[in-house]
């Protein structure tokens, strides 16, 4: 769902805390999802996933 320009901070914190997965690319909704211990799909172009995670087993990266 699109709303990150209508959240403050807080606000986003309290939605990915509502979420069972958060879909993103790498962005704060991703670190902050992680942060929560949110189960992610974290997409990254030219940034290197091994460098700014998710590094737990059970989220997936798709790298290109």
């Amino acid at each position: 769902v699109g709303v990150a320009p209508f959240l403050s901070i807080k606000e986003a914190i309290a939605l990915l805390r509502l979420a069972s997965l958060v879909v993103s690319g790498d962005t704060f909704a991703l670190q902050a999802a992680c942060a929560l211990d949110v189960p992610v799909v974290a997409l990254f172009g030219p940034t290197n996933p091994r460098r700014n995670g998710p590094f737990r087993d059970r989220d997936k990266v798709i790298y290109e």
